[in-house]
């Protein structure tokens, strides 16, 4: 399912969908945005097309809190686990909201995908980023920014190589 292609410097961090309108391009914005107000030397980049990782740096996987979010987010974390990516310094997976609600029958399923990753963060429903192609982010809502600065953190305390038992898979 995910595919290594391409490089990226070491200090950037892939924003990388696991479907088609996961919300990583907003996702990647919000992040560069945040970072872009805290320097800390790393820099922001949304993969070519859904389930492209590079080949160096760290990565942060994105995907809706839907059923097909959920499929692809549970495939990833196993593909992940087996050891089939080598080297791949994973931070973590974003759930986007799909919805202004959660579907309570999705539930289960996603706290069972969150524990599989090391970090698992939710991004929240923001009504109006949908109804324009491009959302702006002038004032993005504090969710938001609390999110990013959390994987912007976990990506400073936990280095951006791949860890031992990664390298060793």
């Amino acid at each position: 399912m995910l595919r290594i292609q391409g490089e990226v410097g070491p200090s950037t961090v892939s924003v990388v969908a696991l479907h088609g309108g996961a919300g990583s391009s907003t996702l990647t914005r919000v992040l560069a945005k945040v970072a872009n107000s805290n320097p800390g030397g790393l820099t922001m980049s949304e993969t070519p097309a859904p389930g492209v990782i590079p080949r160096v740096g760290p990565v942060v996987l994105v995907a809706r809190t839907s059923g097909i979010g959920l499929d692809r987010a549970h495939a990833a974390a196993r593909e992940w686990g087996s050891g089939a990516l080598p080297g791949l310094a994973l931070l973590g997976l974003v759930f986007v909201a799909d919805g202004p609600k959660p579907v309570a029958e999705l539930a289960p399923g996603m706290k069972r995908v969150a524990r599989m990753y090391p970090r698992t963060w939710f991004m929240p429903w923001v009504p109006a980023w949908h109804l324009v192609p491009t959302p702006s982010l002038d004032r993005p809502p504090r969710a938001t920014t609390k999110v990013a600065r959390n994987v912007l953190t976990w990506a400073a305390e936990r280095g951006l190589e791949p860890n031992p038992k990664e390298i060793n898979r």
